[in-house]
């Protein structure tokens, strides 16, 4: 693995951030950092479990604070609901930095930059979890040195959550996360910088289009809503084997593409087993992903691609090629 996390908060409303993994719901998703939306939590911590145990992350998201004021923003969790490493505001004279802690509370570095109400950060940090030999930094704006390499206690528990602090309703936001762990290969296993995270829609059909559309016969029309409308508009489909795919916006020529996720939406309508898995098409191949298990209830399905479906990296111009969508397993 190596990019092990991403969210835009583009695809969903607050009412389904638990679909999405989130531990509970928010107040509204306002306007996001560059496009789409960003996620605006009440007062206190909103967790979302990663997919391993890890004793060393790097982690980014944008925040923008509404009202500065003491109060952490952002932290790697463990198992339990103990915040191993976070991200604070803290004032420092008349001003406000951030700063890392660690569980216990104790800063163990500060950076220099002031903040200002508004104003979008993006904000990177490592954590090295080691006992007394751990370390932390943290780098602001993509722009290393914002907080240097520094040892730091933070225990011996390994981080299996991030989470997020709605700062005491103070109209903070909070989009373009990831987290990165070390095991995969440069680029995506350190920082990624100051990253967006675009969330592209079905435009039109693709090669497949062997689903069914509950009305009219276009495919991708029933499934480009930028909020799941449930049993509004869709696909279905009784036959395994069969496929849908779709064309997609594209991404900028001149971007870095440091992972692709595909998010599925999708629920059974009748007893007996039903799986599904993702499709790319890519010069006229299918590749299809892992199999999931639906049940009768609406939910997220996503698999993160850290490279193409050839095990090469990914590049703008496959992406804006390339088709996404769904087969049927069983």
């Amino acid at each position: 693995m190596a990019v092990v996390l991403i969210e835009g908060f583009d695809f969903f409303t607050p009412a389904q951030a638990p679909l999405r993994g989130w531990s509970s719901a928010w107040n509204s998703s306002p306007a996001g950092r560059f496009d789409g939306k960003s996620a605006l939590p009440p007062a206190g911590y909103f967790a979302r479990s990663l997919p391993s145990t890890y004793t060393e992350l790097y982690a980014g998201f944008a925040f923008r604070p509404g009202s500065r004021q003491v109060s952490d923003i952002y932290a790697l969790r463990d198992s339990g609901t103990n915040n191993v490493c976070r991200v604070r505001v803290v004032a420092s004279g008349s001003d406000f930095v951030l700063a890392l802690l660690n569980s216990g509370g104790t800063v163990i570095a500060t950076g220099t930059t002031k903040l200002f109400d508004n104003v979008w950060h993006y904000i990177e940090i490592h954590c090295l979890i080691n006992g007394a030999s751990g370390s932390c930094a943290m780098r602001l704006d993509g722009v290393a040195g914002e907080i240097p390499d520094t040892t730091g206690n933070f225990g011996t528990n390994a981080i299996t959550a991030i989470a997020i602090n709605g700062v005491n309703n103070t109209g903070s936001n909070f989009d373009d996360m990831y987290v990165v762990d070390t095991t995969g290969s440069a680029p995506r296993n350190t920082y990624l910088g100051d990253v967006r995270i675009e969330t592209l829609f079905p435009t039109s059909d693709g090669a497949h289009s062997q689903w069914a559309p509950n009305s009219g016969t276009t495919h991708f029309s029933r499934v480009n809503e930028t909020t799941p409308d449930d049993d509004t508009s869709y696909v279905s489909d009784a036959t395994p084997g069969d496929i849908d795919t779709y064309a997609f916006g594209d991404v900028d020529a001149s971007a870095a593409v440091r992972g692709v996720q595909v998010n599925t939406y999708a629920r059974k309508d009748d007893a007996g087993t039903r799986q599904i898995a993702p499709v790319i098409r890519q010069s006229g191949s299918d590749h299809v992903g892992a199999t999931v298990t639906v049940t009768s209830a609406y939910a997220f399905y996503s698999q993160l691609y850290n490279q193409d479906p050839t095990g090469s990296d990914w590049t703008p111009t496959n992406v804006n090629a390339d088709e996404f969508g769904i087969k049927e397993i069983a």
